[in-house]
């Protein structure tokens, strides 16, 4: 009976703790299951903010960030709209690429004329040299802070994205975003990890989109091998404006003018917004408005046409054409010809002096 006394004190000790921690797990279950529970508002914040991400333009790019901030900072934040997030940064910093991108090529191509007029010094070479000088200043002090917001961009979105991978079931949501940033960093190897993941959730298209992009970034043969398949993937996924735009690019890198032009008219049609479009279309634009069309090619004379003797113009007014004079010793006086309107200077007689026989 006192063994029995002893444990039932022990168990009345032991059973308010243990309540405690009970009770303190179902209140922990309760509210972790009420977080799970889609809630509308983030739900419909999330679907405002693939629709605007969808868009490319930077306009829609940075609401779609913001929106997804507002979801972040909520009760209902997930690894889904982390990874939306990334997906929407990395898409800003491909944005401001595709903007210095223009800006890159002209200097290279500046860089490379000074360097050849240094290496061959041909004669009155130095203008040229400061000028180029000049220029090569003026856009690398342009392409500074574009370089350093790119760099910004990119590695905030890297590291969201990597901390984001770490999570259980977090790759999958990261995908799209690494994938966007592998492209901008040119890495083969992980764009491939990334879009074996895509491809394994069920996004085809963004998978594809990728690869795609990649390969129309190359000049030569991936690039023309990647212009049908974008074609395809544009028809297949009319949503996707960074499909049109990176189809644009290429065929414009290629010299397909014409076509890149259609390009930009069908997405301007469909996000007038996209300002990046709206400035290619301007810069496809001007050399058709400048350059007057080429004069028609002159067909080559046949061999059998004779060539015409070449004619001397007269200076004054033509006179009537005489005939030519005969092969007699004593040709006949032409006939006096009719006055002509317009009174031409009577011509001066010339002095031929003959040669005195007598001389020398």
């Amino acid at each position: 009976m006192d063994a029995r006394l002893r444990n039932l004190a022990r168990w009345k000790l032991a059973a308010a703790p243990l309540g405690a921690v009970l009770l303190l797990l179902l209140v922990y279950g309760a509210w972790s299951s009420w977080k799970r529970q889609p809630d509308p508002e983030s739900q419909r914040q999330r679907t405002e903010a693939m629709a605007l991400i969808t868009q490319d333009d930077g306009a829609s790019l940075a609401r779609a960030v913001e929106l997804l901030d507002a979801v972040q900072q909520g009760d209902h934040a997930s690894n889904g709209s982390v990874g939306e997030r990334g997906l929407a940064m990395a898409l800003l910093a491909a944005a401001l690429a595709d903007e210095a991108e223009p800006l890159d090529e002209r200097l290279a191509a500046a860089s490379a004329e000074k360097a050849r007029l240094e290496r061959e010094r041909p004669p009155g070479f130095e203008d040229a040299q400061r000028a180029l000088a000049m220029e090569v200043t003026r856009l690398e002090v342009e392409l500074a802070p574009m370089r350093r917001q790119f760099e910004v961009a990119t590695s905030r979105a890297s590291e969201e994205l990597k901390a984001l991978a770490a999570r259980p079931k977090g790759a999958v949501d990261a995908a799209r975003g690494q994938a966007v940033l592998a492209v901008l960093h040119s890495d083969a190897e992980e764009l491939r990890r990334a879009t074996e993941v895509l491809r394994a959730t069920g996004n085809e298209g963004w998978a594809d989109l990728m690869e795609l992009w990649l390969a129309a970034r190359r000049d030569g043969a991936a690039r023309d091998l990647a212009i049908p398949k974008l074609v395809a993937l544009v028809g297949a996924h009319p949503e996707l404006i960074r499909a049109r735009f990176v189809l644009a690019r290429a065929l414009m890198s290629a010299g397909r003018r014409e076509e890149a032009i259609s390009t930009l008219v069908s997405l301007l049609a469909a996000n007038p917004r996209h300002e990046r479009a709206q400035r290619l279309r301007s810069q496809l634009a001007v050399p058709r408005l400048i350059q007057p069309p080429p004069p028609p090619p002159t067909p080559p004379r046949p061999a059998w046409i004779p060539r015409p003797a070449p004619q001397s113009v007269p200076a004054a007014p033509p006179a009537p054409v005489l005939p030519p004079p005969a092969l007699s010793p004593e040709p006949p006086l032409p006939p006096e010809p009719k006055p002509l309107e317009t009174k031409l200077p009577e011509p001066k007689p010339l002095e031929t002096k003959l040669p005195d026989p007598t001389a020398g």
